[in-house]
């Protein structure tokens, strides 16, 4: 895993929990690298990868490139396209690189692709946060 420190340790997407997706990415070069193969407790319509799930791929291989730095940041907004849909039992390729940082800003773009092509794309807007703790304390509940 790409995550140096417990806060994100069940997280759903690259987390240990046994619900997840359990992403692995490696980072280089302000650029994550990983692969997925669809199953079907993720499908949406029968025998087809659910859409949210293929957000959650996409923003979760943007926002380890900043983990990897030790920088934690949060989900400011997520554009993601659709440009085929994904079969139950299908390995997909994941690819996702820092195209601009400003501040605590971060702009990553990402891809979900096989070999005929790019299946579906995502932009992300990070935001850099000093406030996550191992727990947040709402008042209310942790989250």
């Amino acid at each position: 895993m790409t995550t140096k420190s417990g806060f994100h340790k069940n997280c759903f997407a690259c987390g240990i929990n046994d619900y997840g997706l359990k992403l692995r990415f490696v980072i280089k070069d302000n650029e994550s690298y990983g692969e997925f193969k669809a199953i079907e407790k993720f499908q949406g319509y029968d025998n087809i990868l659910n859409g949210g799930i293929i957000s959650t791929i996409l923003d979760s291989a943007m926002v380890n490139i900043l983990l990897e730095r030790g920088i934690k940041a949060l989900t400011a907004s997520l554009e993601v396209r659709m440009k085929k849909y994904i079969k139950i039992g299908e390995k997909i390729k994941i690819k996702a690189s820092l195209i601009k940082e400003k501040g605590k800003l971060f702009i990553i773009e990402s891809e979900l692709f096989n070999n005929n092509g790019i299946l579906a794309t995502g932009k992300g807007k990070f935001l850099q946060v000093d406030f996550i703790e191992e727990k947040i304390e709402t008042g209310r509940e942790n989250i």
